[in-house]
């Protein structure tokens, strides 16, 4: 049988849809000239900054260069070829912390040996993520501008579910494993609004421990617990 995961849009692909969806095109990306690295990286740190607190469609390039205190208005277009280039270029440091999450995960899993139990599955993806997450003001803005990502145009939802989505099977597959009596594709979509779940939920600041809100003085094990013990509950019951 063909293992089916979820798409962008809670259908079901098989394999070759899948490589069909990784092939599709995606935002053009302009190639830097050159200049200093220092710039590019300031660059990109004011944008996340202004995206995740304002929404990709809400910022212009104008207040980026603003922000950066740039007099020269074509900076952005010189060092990422246009919006579309930073908004990748963006991405491209928040995948960094995404691999980093990923390869704790898989050393996790690694050390589980066979047949791990899904509570255990869904600590071994949640606390390194956590970790991520309150880390420094850096990263929690970077899981906002992703989470800013989903509620954006297609094409840059397409891109960042493009660039996530060999992570998510690898997840998937482990989900899909501790629940062998779930069909696979019932599955596949609870885990689509699970993961959606929890980057909306550490995107929203009032939902943060360190922003005032219902989380703030839970310590990150505790924390990583309760969203485990929603997710749980959330994947394993099956009305059949």
């Amino acid at each position: 049988m063909t293992k089916k995961i979820s798409h962008p849009d809670s259908e079901q692909l098989n394999d070759a849809d899948v490589d069909a969806f990784e092939r599709r095109p995606l935002p053009t990306v302009g190639r830097a000239a050159g200049g200093d690295a220092r710039t590019r990286a300031h660059l990109i740190d004011v944008a996340i900054r202004l995206f995740a607190r304002h929404g990709i469609d809400a910022v212009s390039m104008r207040q980026i260069t603003a922000e950066a205190g740039q007099s020269n208005q074509s900076v952005i277009q010189y060092y990422f070829g246009g919006k579309d280039g930073l908004i990748v270029a963006a991405l491209d440091l928040f995948m960094e912390e995404v691999k980093r999450v990923h390869d704790s995960m898989e050393s996790e899993f690694a050390a589980m040996g066979e047949h791990p139990d899904l509570k255990s599955v869904l600590h071994a993806y949640m606390d390194p993520l956590m970790t991520l997450h309150l880390s420094s003001p850096s990263a929690r803005r970077a899981v906002q501008f992703a989470d800013r990502l989903t509620r954006s145009d297609p094409e840059y939802y397409d891109l960042l579910v493009s660039k996530l989505l060999p992570y998510h099977q690898s997840f998937l597959r482990r989900v899909q494993e501790a629940l062998p009596e779930q069909p696979a594709d019932v599955t596949a979509v609870k885990v689509f609004y699970a993961v959606g779940t929890i980057l909306h939920s550490l995107a929203d600041t009032r939902l943060s421990i360190k922003g005032g809100g219902p989380m703030q003085g839970f310590d990150q094990a505790t924390l990583s617990a309760i969203f485990v013990d929603f997710i749980v509950g959330s994947i394993a019951g099956y009305s059949r």
